[in-house]
């Protein structure tokens, strides 16, 4: 538990470190049990898996329930991924209306929505997806992973 404490705290000291212009606002922090956490600052993550890896407790290893996305189609330019469990019901301005490609691991499923509080147009996606096009491409403000 030492030696986990220890690398969590040189890697978000790393982030912070690499983010100083972010303010608090544009902070998120995701916690789920069994799976870690993932703090997002000015478009950096730091993703820390809990007891069981990424996918937590009965996943086989490196089987990850998680979904990435990307600024860029084709799967490209920055991206962060995002543990099945996670949710934000308002996405900070760093990835507000971004999302423009996403890549799919260990079945993991994401509905987007338009608006915060997962109001407005919103879809489920679970396959690999090189470019979002319509409603919610660069438009989604909300999510949920599973």
């Amino acid at each position: 538990m030492r030696n986990l404490t220890k690398i969590t705290a040189v890697a978000l000291t790393g982030l912070f470190l690499s983010t100083a212009a972010a303010s608090a606002d544009e902070c998120h922090f995701h916690w789920v049990v069994g799976q870690g956490f993932t703090i997002e600052c000015g478009g950096n993550s730091v993703t820390m898996p809990g007891p069981g890896g990424p996918g937590g407790p009965g996943q086989p290893p490196g089987q990850f329930k998680q979904v990435c996305v990307y600024k860029g189609p084709n799967f490209t330019g920055q991206h962060v991924c995002v543990n099945a469990g996670m949710s934000d019901a308002h996405i900070g301005p760093a990835w507000n209306d971004q999302v423009t490609s996403m890549r799919f691991y260990g079945g993991a499923r994401i509905r987007l929505c338009q608006n915060y509080n997962y109001g407005g147009f919103c879809n489920v996606f679970w396959g690999d997806n090189p470019h979002l096009g319509g409603a919610l491409n660069n438009n989604a403000s909300s999510y949920q992973v599973w």
